[in-house]
């Protein structure tokens, strides 16, 4: 039954967002290096440098596999927020164990978050400045590989 309440809640919380009428634009921060697909994590995205865009309303899917061992891949995002917003970012996936961070443009850590609904993490800051933010995502143990996430990004605008 907890279960269920916390589909229905991540469900109701994306129709609310879907008819809020914020738009989001997100063009590309000075430092990450645009995607083709923002649906899809690319790699190299371990640091800030090479960190993949994260589009509000779209679902991205990635892995965290290790190429030395596993638990060794960390995965960089970036996004831009207008002032005054509201953020979210939301991980979930089949199996794992992952961690997340949000930091702001000037990569100050914000947030961190281990387990908000089983083990999947979300992050989130409130009447955040316009700037550009990103979220870093890891295995928890930094010892195991997760085949497949996905992360959702809610940017709410009072």
């Amino acid at each position: 039954m907890k279960a269920l309440f916390s589909v229905l809640l991540v469900v109701a919380v994306f129709f609310a967002i879907s008819f809020t009428g914020c738009s989001q634009d997100s063009p590309a921060a000075p430092n990450p290096t645009a995607t083709p697909n923002p649906a899809a994590e690319h790699e190299p995205n371990g640091t800030f440098g090479t960190a993949s865009q994260l589009v509000a309303g779209t679902q991205l899917t990635g892995s965290l596999v290790g190429a030395a061992s596993p638990g060794d891949d960390y995965d960089y995002f970036y996004f831009t927020v207008p002032g005054g917003c509201n953020i979210t970012v939301m991980a979930s996936g089949p199996s794992g164990n992952p961690v997340m961070y949000l930091y702001n443009s000037s990569q100050v850590q914000l947030d961190y978050n281990d387990d908000t609904i089983g083990f999947w993490p979300w992050v989130g800051d409130s009447s955040v400045p316009a700037g550009t933010y990103y979220v870093m995502i890891r295995d928890l143990g930094e010892d195991n590989d997760i085949a497949t996430y996905y992360l959702d990004l809610l940017i709410t605008c009072p």
